[in-house]
Order: structure tokens, then C-alpha cells, then sequence
């Protein structure tokens, strides 16, 4: 049985107790190349068999590391495996699905489709789609997004305004884990309420290289809010990863793999909009980067 988890796939065959993920996909020169974690669900087995890379366009390919699997897993199992088999199937599972992209959906007559806007947090931002707080640095936005996820993670709202309750994953470039635990801490005292347990991962790699991961970690049946932080770095450097609306694009192909979780980006603006404090400002870089996202609110500083 195959099945895709955010970018990857995981396949595991009915003839034996084994399971593979394929991950960080790559084309080129006419192959399809993944990573490749083999690993063994029998309960008394080794769980980790073999992790490389793997050309999935490649019979010669496929026929060695049969070979080389067969080697590997003797007498590991209840019985002799055929790996040959199994990897042809894998392969050309996962090449059909590549090839036939998202399927055909019917809509107009859908029961149980809902009608309307939600929210997560009432009137500021909506639910299982992707919002943005965007200005200048230092303006007080991480501390805004803090707020957001204590907010969501007690249930309690902000300022007045309701929240549902859900579990938050905080995606973090700029800072560490101390740094968001001491805000939590006064945010949530300041909230009068009880620091909450939240998620917390740092990152070092733009998002899209990293989704696949994430989205295993919030593949446990809960409701998840995510917060980016932040949008340019969560995109990678320019010059390695094309234009600045190339990594837009990127990054915002791999956060609608999270849905339906609610995602909060957290995102800057350019010298200029600093320096005219009059003028209305928007994302800096890609302007796809506000046309794509459903709620964007601008973070400014007042005197009182």
C-alpha cells in the first residue's frame, strides 16, 4: 500500500514486514531520484535496513540494491523476502502517482462543505488556511505571534477575542528555544494564565526542504496551529534557491501541505517602508508572497 505524506510517500507491501519511505525527491536528465529509508516492521526484526539515495527510473539501479537488500536482511526474517518484487512495485507505484498529479474533484453539490469565513481567533485570524503579520524589526511581532500561541495552546483567547484550542508547532530561524520559552513565560503571565506546553522546532534549511518531517510530526489526529518565523529565511537564500518569487512559490507549495492546520507567517518589510512611516507597506520582496496568503494584518508601533 502506498500512501503520500507531505512530499514523500511511504509504502508498505502486504507480502512482507517492511516499510519504505521515499523523501526529498529530485528530477533530472530524465530520472527521479529519492532518498530512500528502508526499514523492518516485523516485531522481532531490526527496524533500520538501509537509507540512500535511489533512482526510481532505473532498472539496473533497482536490480542491485535488490541484491544488496537480499545480503543485507539473511536470516533477519520469518522467511526469505523478494526484494526484486517489491521494489518494482514501489517504483512503479510511485511513478504513476508522480505522473498523474492531484485527481479531478467535483464540487458545486458537496454535503457538509462549509459556508462562510472562520476563524481560529476570532475576527483577526482565519482558521485552517494561511495568515501573516508583517513590519518593521523589532516592531513586536514575535511577541504578537507568542501571544497567538498561547492564545491557541490554552484555548483563552486574545485580548478579548475567543480562540479555539489547539496544539502549536513553532518554526524557528532567528532565535532558540530559550529565547520563545522566556516569552512564553511572560506572555503568559501577563495573560494571568498558566504557561503552556507548546512544540518547538529550529531550523537551519528553507521549509520546503524540511516539510516532510514536520508533517510527520503533526501526524498524530490532533488540530495544529503553526507559526513561521520567518518568512525569508524560512525560504532559503536567493541566490542559491532562483528569484525571490521562486522561493516564495516554494515555500508556499510546502506549507499548503499542512492543511488543514493554521498557519501564522511572520514576515518583514523592506528599508523603505521603514523610512516612510506613511506609507502603506507590505511583505517585503515577492508580492506573491501577500496575494498568497488569506488574512495579512500590518504591524505597527503607536506612541501611547
Amino acid at each position: 500500500m502506498l500512501r503520500r505524506v507531505g512530499r514523500g510517500y511511504v509504502y508498505e507491501p502486504q507480502t512482507a514486514p517492511i516499510r519504505i519511505n521515499a523523501d526529498y525527491f529530485h528530477r533530472g536528465s530524465g530520472d527521479l531520484t529519492a532518498e530512500l529509508l528502508i526499514q523492518s516492521t516485523a516485531p522481532a526484526g531490526p527496524t533500520h535496513i538501509h537509507h540512500a539515495r535511489f533512482n526510481l527510473t532505473s532498472t539496473t539501479t533497482r536490480k542491485a540494491l535488490a541484491g544488496m537488500l537480499t545480503e543485507i536482511s539473511e536470516g533477519s526474517f520469518a522467511g526469505p523476502i523478494d526484494w526484486r518484487a517489491i521494489l518494482e512495485a514501489f517504483c512503479s507505484l510511485v511513478l504513476q502517482a508522480e505522473h498523474q498529479g492531484e485527481p479531478v474533484v467535483l464540487i458545486g453539490r458537496r454535503n457538509g462543505t462549509q459556508v462562510g469565513v472562520s476563524y481560529v481567533v476570532e475576527e483577526l485570524f482565519l482558521e485552517h488556511t494561511i495568515n501573516v503579520l508583517y513590519g518593521a524589526p523589532g516592531i513586536g511581532k514575535g511577541w504578537l505571534a507568542t501571544a497567538y500561541s498561547v492564545a491557541l495552546a490554552t484555548g483563552s483567547g486574545i485580548a478579548g477575542y475567543k480562540a479555539k484550542r489547539r496544539n502549536v508547532l513553532y518554526c524557528d530561524w532567528e532565535d532558540d528555544a530559550d529565547r520563545l520559552e522566556a516569552r512564553l513565560q511572560q506572555v503568559a503571565k501577563g495573560m494571568a494564565l498558566e504557561t503552556p506546553v507548546i512544540a518547538y522546532l529550529h531550523f537551519h534549511q528553507p521549509f520546503a526542504s524540511q516539510v516532510n518531517s514536520v508533517i510527520r510530526h503533526l501526524d498524530d489526529g490532533s488540530e495544529w496551529a503553526i507559526v513561521i518565523d520567518s518568512v525569508e529565511a524560512a525560504s532559503g537564500v536567493s541566490g542559491e534557491r532562483g528569484t525571490y518569487g521562486d522561493r516564495a512559490a516554494e515555500l508556499f507549495e510546502a506549507l499548503r501541505l499542512l492543511a488543514p492546520a493554521d498557519v501564522l507567517l511572520i514576515d518583514h518589510v523592506s528599508h523603505d517602508q521603514v523610512r516612510n512611516k506613511k506609507e502603506v507597506g507590505r511583505p517585503i520582496n515577492s508580492i506573491m508572497k501577500y496575494a498568497w496568503v488569506r488574512q495579512g494584518w500590518e504591524v505597527r508601533a503607536q506612541s501611547d
